[in-house]
């Protein structure tokens, strides 16, 4: 699909109002106002038929930012947050990127 439309845009470009030769602007003798608006619609058709393929749709996300209250966390609670915490920031883990990774 998106080979078609880029020859769609091929198709249009000939019947352009002016094109570039040289560096120089010139009118184009086969303007055609028609069939370029024509081409174009279709390939702008044929690149919304392809675009799902070639960007993913982002996902539609609430986020919520809270400052959590740490004095009403228990005892435990407390204890199993730091172990997170220290977790991750020790050298070596995923955060940093010095240790081994999938990529």
């Amino acid at each position: 699909m998106l080979m078609i439309a880029r020859n769609f845009e091929a198709l249009a470009a000939r019947y352009a109002r002016d094109r570039i030769e040289d560096g120089v602007k010139i009118d184009n003798p086969a303007w055609n106002e028609e069939k370029y608006c024509g081409y174009m619609r279709d390939a702008l058709d044929a690149y919304n038929k392809c675009a799902p393929y070639f960007a993913s749709k982002m996902a539609t996300i609430h986020h919520i930012h809270r400052h959590m209250n740490l004095g009403a966390l228990s005892d435990d609670e407390l204890t199993t947050l730091e172990r997170l915490v220290a977790r991750a920031a020790e050298p070596g883990s995923d955060q940093d990127r010095e240790g081994p990774t999938l990529n």
